[in-house]
């Protein structure tokens, strides 16, 4: 396959110290070295210093990328029984502690590194309170609460705030921040109506027991009644019964019983119909008054106010 050429270089020199051409198909992919861009030209015009400093930043960049993937497949091994997700991005990590986050929460947790060169993990991971720790701008910005953050733990606390600096970690904390203050919502909804329609059966139950209270307390006052009067037939004419049930509504049973038995012990037979009259000085006939309301009178005057 003949290919066609894009680019004629030309002026090349190696006369210098440094000097240095690579050229890399796309087939192989980089560089013998690894990189897969340039980090060395002609260094005729660049102190050496300068060329260390630039390869220490790059194996510096190259080494956290690889001990951060490391970390966040190890976090992904310890926690994928304890946590529930779909996925886990570390987001970031200090010497001993790190910040993850999964499909709808966020994490601290502390780790070590120990035999064989394998991460330690706490057992339990700590829930950060996103609701807590961020606050949504009317505009949409994540910002980081100050009064939240003086409760969480100095390291935990910078590693939230560095965290910002990465753009696809404030639209994951945008997006987990609104997630949560939604399902509050909908869950403090839920409640309200689960609460309203509580009220509801309960009221329902309330009018429904009073009616029952009202319906008992009925029957038992018509209960009541009907056995006084079935009590005072047998001791004073029909006519009277009406006047002495109102009379005696306000007394108690046993107050009652004992004007019932009076009253039987009083129309008991072999009485000298002498005793029943009273004649006066001059040796007038005076009637007798009516015997069962002369008891009452006498026996509970407050029924006849």
């Amino acid at each position: 396959m003949t290919i066609k050429l894009k680019r004629r270089l030309t002026d090349i020199s190696f006369e210098h110290s440094g000097a240095h051409v690579a050229l890399v198909g796309p087939i192989v992919g980089s560089a013998a070295n690894g990189y897969a861009t340039l980090i060395t030209k002609a260094t005729d015009d660049i102190e050496d210093s300068a060329v260390t400093e630039q390869l220490e930043a790059v194996e510096k960049a190259k080494y956290y990328q690889e001990l951060r993937n490391t970390l966040e497949e190890a976090l992904r091994d310890h926690f994928e029984e304890s946590i529930e997700y779909n996925w886990l991005y570390l987001e970031d990590f200090n010497d001993t502690q790190v910040v993850f986050s999964t499909d709808d929460r966020m994490y601290s947790a502390g780790y070590s590194l120990g035999e064989n060169d394998k991460y330690m993990f706490d057992p339990v991971a700590k829930e950060v309170d996103v609701k807590r720790v961020y606050e949504l701008t009317p505009g949409g910005e994540v910002l980081l609460s100050e009064d939240a953050l003086k409760e969480v733990e100095s390291g935990i606390r910078e590693l939230l705030t560095k965290s910002l600096e990465n753009t696809d970690t404030v639209n994951r904390a945008s997006t987990l921040l609104k997630s949560t203050l939604e399902k509050e919502k909908t869950k403090m909804d839920e409640i309200q109506k689960a609460v309203a329609e509580a009220e509801k059966v309960l009221k329902a139950q309330i009018e429904e027991m009073q009616s029952k209270l009202e319906a008992y307390a009925t029957a038992e006052k018509e209960s009541k009644l009907a056995l006084r009067k079935s009590a005072l037939a047998e001791v004073v004419a029909e006519d009277q019964i009406e006047g002495i049930l109102k009379n005696a509504e306000a007394l108690s049973e046993e107050a009652f019983a004992s004007i019932v038995a009076t009253m039987k012990s009083l129309k008991a037979p072999a009485v000298d119909q002498d005793l029943m009259v009273q004649k006066s000085g001059e040796g007038d006939v005076v009637a007798p008054e009516q015997t069962t309301a002369a008891l009452l009178k006498a026996r509970f005057p407050q029924a006849q106010a």
